[in-house]
Parts: C-alpha cells; structure tokens; sequence
C-alpha cells in the first residue's frame, strides 16, 4: 500500500468511529438527561454521525481500491532450512 492509501484507510476509520460516536453516545446523554429539545439533537446527530460513517466508508473503500491497483508482480515464497524465507519476484508484462 502506498502513503496515500494508508492515509485514506486511517481518515476513513476515523470518521468511521467518530460517526459511529455521534450515534450512540451523544443522543444517549442528551436522552438520559431528560434536557428540553432532546429532538431536534438526536436528529441533528443522526444526519452528521451518518454522513460522517458513509465518508468513511468511501474512503476506507476508495483507499482499497487504489492498494489493489498498485504493484502487479508475482512472488514466490520459498522457505529454506530453519524457517528462512527467500521471496522471489516475477516481473509479468
């Protein structure tokens, strides 16, 4: 994998979580603290915590498929005497 695909997986995760946060937790105090406009903050979260967990996605998939696309050579793995392993590569064209 590339830099760049390493930094979209992680930002994509992180968005993940931080969208998966939004849904649980903060509508939960909100709820469990019985404050006034309870509504329109689970509604609020709602939207952005599922727009934030469907940017990670994109970017968790959009960084696979850049990995995925990156080096096309075949290796061959072989293991010697003691649990050596020597990988060779075939260049195809």
């Amino acid at each position: 994998m590339t830099n760049s695909a390493l930094k979209k997986k992680k930002i994509g995760k992180v968005l993940c979580d931080i969208g998966k946060y939004m849904l649980t937790v903060i509508p939960f105090t909100y709820f469990m603290a019985d404050k006034p406009e309870t509504v329109f903050v689970l509604i609020a979260t709602a939207i952005i915590g599922s727009f934030l967990i469907v940017f990670g996605i994109y970017f968790v998939s959009h960084s696979t498929s850049i990995a995925e696309s990156g080096n096309s050579r075949k290796r061959k793995v072989k293991v010697l005497k003691n649990s050596v392993f020597v990988i060779e590569e075939e260049e195809t064209k």
